[in-house]
């Protein structure tokens, strides 16, 4: 696998276009250390996430949301965080609408577009509920869907609050350039 860390070895045509800091990276090491410099940026923040039981202890895990600038910048990551809070509850009334005409497939499509949503942007809780919501939906448990609907609702409004003060963060700072 030699020759991955530079641009050439792509195997398709990636679209710097879209992701211009991705293009000026001239290779993985300094990759690497621009995204530590980016975590020294969040305060309080660990490598490893945090876990007790198997529930996330924190709403939000900063390191995905430092991820996301470092793909695309502040406004990238702004416009994802807006999305997530805009669409997710959107997305919990019509998972509750389809539980109410028994459609699981719908339920399950909608648990894991949410699930994959939270785990982009860190919400470690919504995406670990989400992923048991899509589980019950793919195995027909209809009996629960409704119980286990309610807590993703909890926790996301959990999530959501979270999402909101570090946008209001994000959208405040300037960030160094790299």
């Amino acid at each position: 696998m030699a020759g991955l860390h530079n641009k050439s070895a792509i195997p398709f045509p990636f679209p710097f276009r879209r992701f211009p800091r991705l293009a000026k990276s001239p290779s993985w090491p300094d990759l690497m250390n621009h995204n530590r410099e980016y975590v020294k940026m969040v305060p309080n923040q660990s490598a490893v996430p945090e876990r007790t039981g198997m529930m996330s202890a924190k709403p939000i895990e900063k390191t995905a949301l430092v991820n996301l600038y470092n793909i695309g910048g502040k406004d990238f990551l702004l416009k994802m965080i807006d999305n997530f809070v805009a669409q997710s509850p959107k997305r919990i009334a019509s998972a509750r609408k389809s539980l109410g005409e028994a459609d699981l497939k719908a339920i399950h499509l909608i648990a894991h577009s949410l699930k994959a949503s939270a785990a982009n942007l860190g919400a470690i809780k919504v995406q670990e509920v989400s992923e048991r919501l899509e589980e019950m939906a793919s195995i027909g448990l209809r009996e629960h869907i409704g119980e286990s609907l309610d807590r993703v609702e909890e926790i996301l409004e959990e999530a959501i609050q979270s999402l909101q003060a570090e946008r209001e963060l994000w959208g405040r700072e300037t960030a160094p350039n790299p």
